[in-house]
């Protein structure tokens, strides 16, 4: 299920998947599979008819397009940690 977060979200999940997405993007750096040269972040855009997404009173509860993108955002940051590049 996505739950909707907020810009600077500090929500435990939220710096969980921080985490999370750091560390992964830090082994690939440091070993890179060699049939894949690059890596990829896709955040699922399902549909709320299959219960993916919450709904309150029949309207979802966040504009999912725009929570991937904050999602994509976040990941990216991640990755810029994992390369040890300073945050602009």
């Amino acid at each position: 299920m996505q739950v909707a977060i907020a810009e600077n979200d500090p929500s435990p999940y939220v710096v969980h998947f921080r985490t999370m997405w750091t560390q992964c993007f830090a082994a690939y750096l440091r070993d890179p599979a060699p049939l894949q040269p690059f890596v990829t972040f896709t955040a699922e855009l399902l549909a709320p008819e299959i219960f993916y997404a919450r709904t309150f009173n029949g309207r979802e509860e966040s504009n999912r397009w725009q929570q991937s993108l904050l999602l994509t955002r976040i990941a990216r940051e991640c990755f810029v940690e994992a390369e040890g590049r300073p945050k602009s």
